[in-house]
């Protein structure tokens, strides 16, 4: 669609520009779209499609953070370095006997 300026207007028509939406339905040389198909899946969208769903399955079935009171067995209020790395071991954090606390606590969540 375009807005014409109506001087413009007859070269426009000329060259095949309609009116209106309903001109262009009525034209001879009008017809229904085809039925779409879907082009197959090229082994990159295949694969990025596969990493995708089990990116998302691996996030579904992942367990929940604990929460710092869970953490805190002590029931000191705070949580110490070794409650910290216990979590992360059980959380399944792989790197929880090296990680800096800070990185455990951040992947914890606290």
């Amino acid at each position: 669609m375009a807005k014409i300026e109506p001087k413009s207007l007859q070269p426009h028509i000329d060259a095949g520009w309609c009116l209106n939406v309903e001109d262009v339905y009525a034209e001879p040389n009008y017809s229904e779209p085809e039925e779409v198909i879907e082009a197959p899946e090229d082994e990159e969208q295949a694969e990025y499609k596969e990493e995708v769903e089990e990116t998302i399955e691996e996030l579904e079935e992942a367990p929940e953070l604990p929460t710092k009171e869970e953490m805190d067995t002590n029931g000191s209020g705070k949580l110490s370095n070794k409650e910290i790395r216990a979590a992360a071991q059980n959380m399944g954090i792989d790197d929880w006997d090296t990680a800096r606390i800070a990185t455990l606590k951040e992947k914890l969540g606290i």
